[in-house]
């Protein structure tokens, strides 16, 4: 199966260090982590993932599908910085994924004290300015803000049409599973899963539209997900 995405720059890389950004955003990127494993095909890869509670994670399908891509996977907050020393942790358990919508829901090893991201259940507007907090290229933590905005509001998928927001926001590989944040709202509406290739029509990156994830789980994980939610 995939583990990397096709292009997902577009136009000039405009993605940005984190330490660089406002306090608010620095505070939001202490959920999200870069997570490292090992692929059932032999290979090692990267993607991103986020806290939605304080022990759940999510994160794509594509990156962790099976038990044993699990537990060979670390997951390192706190990777700002070349010199920093993230703290890493495993994970425990692969609660929920889904090939269509190209999510894993997965529980850490043990909850950890920093703030689950709030998940919002809307489709944003065209236009509407966004936020991506992810580790591209498996790089300490970096930002897509500038032009990084909704192009179409809802797109074709993996494998069905209608389940992706599309977007203007730079990526790169590794940034699977990132968290697409309304700017204004600081709620996440979106799970960045795929790049565009120059033989695309539609040459915008994707993600999967939070609601549909929401919808697709079981009723247990969907109750402790929105349990542990800020607010729940």
């Amino acid at each position: 199966k995939p583990k990397t995405t096709p292009l997902s720059i577009t136009g000039v890389n405009q993605l940005a260090p984190i330490g660089a950004q406002a306090s608010w955003i620095v505070d939001l990127g202490r959920s999200v982590a870069r997570v490292r494993f090992e692929g059932d095909d032999g290979g090692s890869y990267v993607c991103t993932a986020f806290l939605v509670t304080p022990e759940l994670m999510l994160t794509n399908q594509h990156c962790i599908a099976t038990q044993s891509e699990l537990e060979s996977a670390l997951i390192d907050f706190d990777y700002d910085l070349d010199t920093a020393k993230p703290e890493t942790l495993r994970l425990s358990e692969l609660l929920q994924t889904d090939f269509g919508l190209d999510y894993a829901l997965v529980r850490l090893e043990e909850a950890v004290e920093r703030s689950p991201l709030p998940l919002e259940a809307t489709l944003p507007p065209d236009d509407e300015q966004l936020l991506i907090i992810q580790h591209p290229g498996g790089e300490p933590k970096q930002v897509s803000i500038l032009d990084c905005k909704v192009d179409e509001v809802t797109t074709q998928g993996r494998t069905a049409p209608g389940t992706d927001l599309g977007h203007q926001c730079d990526t790169m590989g590794g940034s699977s599973g990132s968290p697409v944040f309304r700017f204004d709202t600081r709620t996440i509406v979106g799970l960045h899963h795929l790049g565009f290739s120059l033989s695309d029509p539609d040459l915008f990156n994707r993600a999967v539209h939070i609601e549909r994830v929401l919808e697709d789980l079981s009723p247990e994980n969907r109750g402790e997900l929105e349990a542990g939610q800020p607010g729940g």
